[in-house]
């Protein structure tokens, strides 16, 4: 809008108008003339020393604060699965169940197995009240009997699959009717009230984390931004990621973010007092090396070369070639060239 309030005036000039009874005549002038008259229009801002917050941000990939894959404890047919993903379910919660018809499941073998050698323990505890086999031999019948009563039993837990948490089905992994091995994961439950990532920071940055410490959140899926704390903080350095883990808890009440997508986290890792810094887009790159423009008190663009320092977001440092208290060109300054005329726009 200021640019826009600049150019007008511009714009009016460009045409001069000459209005008689019989004719009208155009006069026009080019804007480069135009813009020497009364100068460029630029935007500027005055440069002071302050205080800076440096913050270094990583990629995160976003878990259920609690989040496990459930298994099968049998290597039978999946005979119904009772829930699907976004179900809400409680530990203890039958989430699935295993065939109990199948002649070739291991429940269906330790039931006929427990029943047969039920019925010969029933038959020969009489065969030995009545004194027809010895107490060795009636032992050894019921050790077998409480070996196969104990398998049944086990297995008839097993048929049932259980939620080992609270949470969220985030997936399924099978279906109704498939043959699942033990080590082939069924569906995954999460806590999803809080999220967390994990990140591998550098070890100078260390030093400027502790647990608690506040933790932004950007995704590219909403325009607000999330709130997380430091949860953990590692004590050894991870090589292959050639740096320390940092674990961070993020309040999802809202239930607006899910496990799975990635986000940005912002830490604070550097405080830099009384300096002087720069919008990252004010600055110039002319042959590997950086510029600004500034207005002096005479009116004209001076164009200055700068040594950059840290990068603090949108922001960057100056380390010399300007100082506290000049008039930084923050607008406009790619048509600006040194000792430019400039109209500077309130």
């Amino acid at each position: 809008m200021k640019f826009l309030r600049s150019i007008l005036p511009i714009a009016v000039l460009l045409i001069i108008v000459s209005c008689s009874k019989k004719e009208e005549s155009v006069v026009s002038r080019p804007i480069n003339q135009i813009q020497s008259e009364i100068g460029i229009p630029v935007v500027v801002k005055e440069l002071e020393r302050t205080n800076l917050t440096v913050m270094s941000d990583y990629t995160a990939f976003l878990e259920g604060s609690d989040q496990v894959k459930v298994f099968g404890l049998l290597g039978d047919d999946l005979k119904e699965i009772k829930v699907k993903t976004g179900d809400q379910v409680q530990k203890d919660d039958i989430l699935a169940e295993f065939n109990t018809d199948n002649p070739q499941a291991q429940y269906r073998q330790a039931k006929i197995n427990f029943e047969t050698i039920e019925k010969t323990y029933n038959r020969m505890k009489s065969v030995f009240e009545s004194g027809g086999i010895s107490q060795q031999q009636m032992d050894e019948i019921a050790a077998k009997y409480d070996a196969s009563r104990e398998t049944f039993t086990a297995a008839s837990k097993m048929i049932e699959i259980k939620a080992p948490i609270s949470g969220v089905v985030t997936d399924v992994y099978v279906t109704e009717g498939q043959r699942v091995a033990p080590s082939v994961a069924i569906l995954e439950i999460a806590q999803t009230s809080k999220l967390k990532a994990k990140v591998f920071v550098e070890g100078d940055k260390l030093p400027f984390l502790k647990i608690g410490d506040e933790v932004l959140l950007k995704t590219d899926l909403y325009t607000t931004n999330f709130i997380g704390e430091i949860d953990k903080i590692s004590l050894s350095a991870n090589t292959e990621k050639r740096g320390f883990s940092v674990e961070v808890i993020i309040d999802n009440k809202s239930s607006k973010l899910k496990p799975g997508i990635f986000g940005t986290l912002y830490f604070k890792t550097t405080n830099l007092d009384d300096v002087i810094s720069v919008p990252r887009n004010s600055i110039i790159n002319i042959a590997n090396k950086n510029y600004v423009y500034v207005v002096g008190k005479d009116g004209l663009a001076q164009m200055r070369e700068i040594k950059k320092g840290i990068t603090a977001g949108d922001s960057v440092v100056v380390e010399s070639g300007i100082q506290a208290g000049e008039r930084l060109v923050i607008e406009g300054q790619s048509k600006l060239k040194n000792n430019a005329k400039v109209n500077i726009v309130e």
